[in-house]
């Protein structure tokens, strides 16, 4: 990112840091991580962990988070799942995309900053993380899947 954030970004992020009770701000790339505890017990669920980050265009703010664990093998039953969820479960403005820097499967939301209040941002940011836990569920059991198949195929399992 170059030069400062837009003034309707840094509203947007101040809006979350408010909403939230933890002071945010962008870093020098334009990003900002956030971690926060998924549904159920702590101790056994993993955290979310989202990241904001300036575009290319100062007019778009991404959001992001990881459905696949780094090193994870993408399987084409993994990959036809995720495909999928791009005609199927996704909110408007979201995609399954693979980040290629770390070979993860990730969650993207892209705001139109301009045309979005605090209040529409924080039901965005709110919708992302209801969705999270699911979509990761969901990954790992078509994963598990694919690894049954072919353990199947290899006469492992009878």
């Amino acid at each position: 990112m170059s030069g400062q954030p837009d003034s309707s970004v840094l509203s947007l992020v101040s809006a979350l840091s408010e909403a939230i009770g933890q002071p945010l701000q962008l870093d020098a790339r334009g990003e900002c991580a956030m971690e926060f505890n998924g549904p159920g017990d702590p101790a056994t669920t993993a955290p979310i962990e989202i990241v904001l980050a300036q575009a290319a265009d100062p007019e778009i703010l991404s959001i992001r988070s990881e459905l696949t664990q780094p090193g994870q093998a993408l399987d084409t039953q993994l990959l036809e799942w995720a495909l999928g969820l791009n005609y199927t479960r996704v909110p408007p403005g979201s995609c399954v995309a693979l980040d290629p820097a770390s070979r993860q499967l990730m969650l993207i939301s892209l705001i139109d900053v301009p045309r979005v209040s605090p209040d529409v941002f924080l039901r965005a940011i709110a919708g992302f993380l209801d969705l999270i836990p699911q979509l990761r569920e969901e990954c790992a059991a078509a994963h598990q899947a694919q690894a049954a198949h072919e353990m199947i195929a290899m006469g492992v399992l009878a």
